[in-house]
């Protein structure tokens, strides 16, 4: 797999810092779907994860979402994010989407406790990233279940081996309470849905892994009436980042699969033209004709193609 699709396709981890005098923000970002911020922070791209934590000593963690955008300039006129008690507002100059927003129950945590155990850096800034070993270790003391296509990934990246085999690496061989498996993406009764309409099998693939299938929208999420059947698909975790950056998706009325040319590597060229593995049973559940076909019309390399 090239370096550069391996870069996007694995996650980076960041905590973003709410001011103890606003703890509402985090209110106001699951309500708005974005986040501003003051400065032009480095390395935030799509598919990120962000972990949001409010200061104080000891500081709280009290959400995680996922960046679907990288930092973009704040539109001029945009509207305002944030309460009219921040005293920064006005002072807002970047932006980034998020969605799948996740309360976690508050724990309440010291830098210096995280700085220790993951390497981060010495300062806890507006913006910190989390280096990919200690990812684990921030979840599991957030009382959160660690992804294992999230640590099959960071395996392929730290390892330089492009023959690494993604169905081996999504093998998760530790003990675990399977109660205890958190969804990553999607919201879980959306998720639901999708498992019972797709018989608990990826879409493109047929994976009948539980823990590793996600509920993937095609219209993007704006609220509770997206989260239909028909507007979703039923994906492995590394098919829905595909799907989500554009590089993978189906096309009616036979529901081939297409995957972009860039992405090389064998686990997913062998995917191309290749009908959907599995379709709800119920025609209402199917993916919607005009919605799969609003995500194709961002999949550019899709219509050169057809061309």
């Amino acid at each position: 797999m090239p370096p550069r699709l391996l870069e996007r396709l694995g996650m980076s981890t960041h905590i973003i810092l709410i001011d103890h005098n606003v703890p509402q923000h985090w209110d106001y970002a699951k309500q708005n779907g974005f986040w501003d911020l003051q400065k032009d922070w480095q390395g935030l791209i799509a598919g990120d994860e962000a972990y949001f934590w409010i200061t104080g000593t000891p500081g709280r963690v009290v959400g995680r979402a996922r960046l679907t955008s990288g930092k973009v300039p704040l539109p001029l006129g945009a509207p305002h994010a944030w309460s009219p008690r921040d005293s920064r507002r006005g002072d807002y100059h970047f932006r980034i989407q998020l969605a799948d927003f996740e309360d976690i129950p508050v724990v309440r945590l010291k830098w210096g406790e995280v700085r220790a155990a993951t390497n981060s850096p010495g300062r806890l800034n507006p913006v910190t990233r989390i280096p990919d070993a200690g990812v684990s270790w921030l979840r599991a003391r957030l009382g959160m279940a660690t992804d294992p296509y999230d640590e099959a990934i960071t395996a392929i990246r730290h390892s330089g081996n492009a023959d690494i085999d993604i169905e081996v690496m999504l093998e998760d061989r530790r003990v675990r309470v399977p109660a205890s498996v958190v969804v990553r993406r999607g919201a879980r009764a959306f998720r639901d849905q999708l498992l019972t309409a797709y018989a608990g099998r990826c879409a493109v693939t047929g994976t009948s892994t539980a823990g590793v299938l996600e509920a993937a929208h095609m219209s993007d999420y704006k609220g509770d009436q997206t989260d239909r059947p028909y507007n979703g698909l039923l994906l492995r975790a590394d098919i829905h980042t595909l799907f989500d950056l554009n590089l993978l998706t189906i096309t009616t009325p036979d529901y081939t699969v297409h995957v972009a040319p860039e992405v090389k590597d064998s686990t997913y060229r062998d995917l191309h033209g290749k009908r959907s593995a599995v379709l709800p049973a119920s025609i209402h559940d199917r993916p919607h004709v005009d919605l799969l076909a609003k995500h194709n019309s961002k999949c550019d390399w899709l219509a050169k193609k057809s061309k």
